[in-house]
């Protein structure tokens, strides 16, 4: 497999990517499982939640050879609705990916920590890049508290939250302001399938 680097540009956020900051997989068509002839990414963002995935999102989406779907968030993989569709329903997304992008990716911050998501990305994609960005898991809690906040999902004070909520481990269902932010145990799962390099 031919290792494509993406070179420098400044996108619509102006933030300038430098040349050769990535290589990655040619961009590669359906697979044996797929009925169609659409791209499937070569790269991945897999969190994490309120880390900088939107605004990596947004610089990606900006960058010429760069293809990112419109929508932010596919969480294909571990939404069980969205997976029991299949890999062609997934390729659907990437249908608009032009033939001058050597990198095409999809940005889900929801993938680091789900049980079942690295063997499925795996199975699907398992040349795939994986990328994960990371933040000081408190600022990481106290962010995502704040966002919860604002859309009146969250009642307790940040307080209440600490001696309610600390769990090591992510729960689907539960909001895992803390246990999101242990993050080596999720990244191992992801090491534990694809080669580090």
């Amino acid at each position: 497999m031919s290792r494509m680097p993406v070179r420098g540009a400044t996108g619509r956020t102006g933030i300038a990517l430098p040349a050769d900051i990535f290589y990655f997989p040619g961009p590669r068509r359906g697979g044996a499982n797929s009925k169609s002839e659409h791209m499937l990414p070569n790269f991945i963002v897999i969190g994490s939640q309120k880390a900088g995935t939107t605004s990596l999102y947004e610089v990606f989406r900006g960058h010429p050879q760069i293809f990112m779907p419109e929508k932010k968030e596919l969480n294909f993989f571990f939404q069980e609705s969205e997976f029991a569709r299949g890999q062609s329903y997934y390729e659907e997304y990437f249908a608009a990916t032009s033939a001058g992008a050597i990198a095409v990716g999809e940005a889900s911050p929801g993938y680091i920590c789900h049980p079942d998501v690295p063997a499925r990305i795996h199975a699907m994609v398992p040349d795939a890049r994986l990328i994960v960005t990371l933040r000081n898991p408190i600022e990481r809690a106290y962010s995502q508290y704040w966002d919860n906040r604002r859309r009146l999902a969250e009642p307790l004070t940040f307080e209440e939250v600490m001696a309610t909520a600390l769990e090591e481990s992510y729960r689907k269902g539960r909001l895992g302001y803390f246990s999101r932010g242990t993050y080596m145990q999720y990244i191992k799962r992801y090491l534990d399938l694809f080669d580090r390099e």
